[in-house]
C-alpha cells in the first residue's frame, strides 16, 4: 500500500515563486530468491573439505580434512575418510563449519525448505516527506532549496531455531544467546589504547548459539530503523545570452536506531547507534570498497558560447571525504566457548574517521565547423582533473591488527598487526587530455 500526495502552491500569484510539498510512501520489491522458501524439496545443501595434496595434483578420500571445532583438541587436523575411503568424520563437531543444509545421514533425502517466513515479513518501506521552494530570480534563472526526509522501516532480519523430534520449535535465537565477556583491556601490546573500545563490554556467543540448526524463519525485526534529513541548495541558469550554469550545495545526515529490541548481540552497539547506516560498496579489480558517505557535496557546472563557434565549458565536484572504520580484532582463550571467543572491536564511533576532502576539475574547449547546410564537425579538447591533485579516493579500512589473549601473564599473549591497516589503495586518476571529433549529419 503506497499512498502519495502533493500539493503545489503559487505563492504570489505570478508564478515566479512556487511551493511544493509531498508525503509518499513506498514500499520496496521483493527478492526472486524468496521463492525458494515455498518450492517442496528446494533446500540446498553443501559440505566442505580442507585438502592436503599427496603431491599428484588430484584429490582423494585420504587427502581430506577436518578441523576440531567445539570438542577434542581444538583446531586440530583429523582425516575424514580412512584408507578405504568410509566417512569416519564427527557430524556433531563439523555441523554448521564442514556441512550444512542437508541430512548427511540421509543426504539424498528431499525435505521441505529449512527457511521460513512470517506473513508480516515483507520487504522494507520508505516514509517520505519533501518541501521545496523555486524561485525565478531573472529571465531563465532560478534558485530551489529542498528539503527532504525519509524514514526507512520494517526491515527483516533471519533467526535460528531448534525443533523437537516432532519439528516443532523449541527455541529461537534471543538476546539470552549473547553473554557478557567483560571490558577489553584498556591497553593493548604495540597497538596502545583501545580507545573508547575499551568503555564499553563485549559479548560471546553461548553453546546453545553456536550448535548447529539448519532451520532459520525471517521475521521483522522490531525497533529498528534508518532515517535521513537532507537539504538541497540549486540554482539552474538556462542556456540564454551565450551561458549557462548549474550549481547545487547538499547537506545531508543519516542515522540508524535499534531501539530496544533491534539487536541480539550488543557488542559495538554504542558504535553505531545514533551514527550513520552507510553502504560498503563499490570494489571490484583490485579496489576496496569504501562507506561511501559525505555529510555535504558541492557540484558546479557550466559552459559559454564563445565567438568564431567556440564553445567553453567545466564541471567542479567537491565533497566530504568518506568513513574510515577503526577497529581490532580480539580473541580471548579464556571464554568458555571455543566457537566464539572473539570479536571485531570498534574503537571511535562510526564516522569519526574519514579521507580527506575530495575534488575534481574536468575542462573542455569545443570548436563548431560547418559543412555548407548538411553537417557539422566539432573537434573537442578535455581536460580531466585538471589540477592534476593526488586526490585520496580509497583507503583500506583502519584495522590495526588482532591481539591474542591466552590470559594474564600468559607467555603466549601476542599482537599481530595487520600490514594493510589504513594504507591508500587509489587516488583519482592524473591529469588526462583528449582530443575528439563528433561528425553531425
Amino acid at each position: 500500500f503506497s499512498p502519495r500526495l502533493g500539493l503545489t502552491w503559487d505563492i504570489f500569484g505570478d508564478g515566479k515563486t512556487i511551493a511544493k510539498f509531498s508525503v509518499a510512501r513506498y514500499g520496496q520489491f521483493m527478492g526472486t530468491g524468496s521463492a525458494d522458501l515455498y518450492v517442496p524439496g528446494g533446500a540446498s545443501g553443501s559440505a566442505g573439505y580442507w585438502w592436503l595434496d599427496n603431491g599428484d595434483n588430484k584429490v582423494d578420500f585420504t587427502e581430506l580434512y577436518w578441523l576440531m571445532r567445539r570438542s577434542g583438541a581444538l583446531y586440530s587436523p583429523y582425516r575424514v575418510y580412512n584408507d578405504a575411503g568410509n566417512f569416519q568424520g564427527d557430524l556433531t563437531d563439523a555441523s554448521g563449519y564442514y556441512w550444512s543444509g542437508f541430512d548427511p545421514v540421509n543426504p539424498l533425502k528431499l525435505t521441505a525448505p529449512y527457511g521460513s517466513r512470517e506473513p508480516d515479513a515483507q520487504d522494507n518501506i520508505t516514509d517520505e516527506a519533501i518541501f521545496s521552494i523555486d524561485r525565478e530570480i531573472f529571465t531563465d534563472f532560478a534558485a530551489s532549496i529542498v528539503f527532504t526526509y525519509r524514514k526507512y522501516s520494517h526491515f527483516n532480519w533471519s533467526l535460528k531455531y531448534f525443533v523437537d523430534a516432532a519439528g516443532k520449535m523449541t527455541e529461537i535465537q534471543n538476546k539470552n544467546w549473547y553473554v557478557s565477556a567483560g571490558k577489553p583491556p584498556a591497553t593493548v601490546p604495540t597497538l596502545g589504547s583501545a580507545k573508547d573500545a575499551a568503555k564499553y563490554e563485549w559479548y560471546y556467543t553461548t553453546t546453545t548459539g553456536t550448535a548447529y540448526s539448519p532451520w532459520w524463519i525471517e521475521k521483522v525485526r522490531p525497533d529498528y530503523y534508518n532515517n535521513y534529513f537532507g537539504v538541497d541548495l540549486i540554482l539552474n541558469k538556462r542556456l540564454s545570452n551565450k551561458w549557462m550554469l548549474n550549481a547545487n550545495f547538499t547537506w545531508q545526515t543519516q542515522a540508524q536506531y535499534y531501539g530496544d529490541n533491534g539487536w541480539l548481540n550488543k557488542t559495538n552497539l554504542w558504535a553505531y547507534e545514533g551514527y550513520p547506516q552507510v553502504a560498503y560498496i563499490g570494489g571490484a579489480s583490485g579496489k576496496e570498497n569504501q562507506y561511501t558517505y559525505s555529510r555535504w557535496m558541492f557540484k558546479l557546472g557550466g559552459l559559454y558560447q564563445g565567438p568564431f563557434g567556440i564553445d567553453v565549458s567545466g564541471t567542479f565536484q567537491a565533497r566530504e571525504g568518506w568513513i574510515l572504520q577503526e577497529y581490532f580484532n580480539f580473541f580471548n582463550y579464556t571464554l568458555p566457548n571455543p566457537s566464539s571467543n572473539s570479536a571485531g572491536l570498534v574503537m571511535v564511533p562510526f564516522g569519526t574517521n574519514r579521507m580527506p576532502l575530495f575534488y575534481n576539475f574536468n575542462f573542455r574547449i569545443e570548436k563548431l565547423l560547418k559543412i555548407y547546410d548538411r553537417g557539422r564537425i566539432y573537434i573537442m579538447f578535455d581536460l580531466f582533473n585538471a589540477l592534476n591533485f593526488q586526490i585520496e579516493n580509497r583507503r583500506y579500512q583502519k584495522y590495526h591488527g588482532s591481539y591474542y589473549y591466552y590470559g594474564e601473564g600468559d607467555s603466549r599473549n601476542r599482537w599481530v598487526p595487520n600490514l594493510t591497516n589504513g594504507i591508500l589503495n587509489e587516488i583519482l586518476n592524473p591529469r588526462v587530455m583528449r582530443i575528439g571529433v563528433r561528425f553531425q549529419i
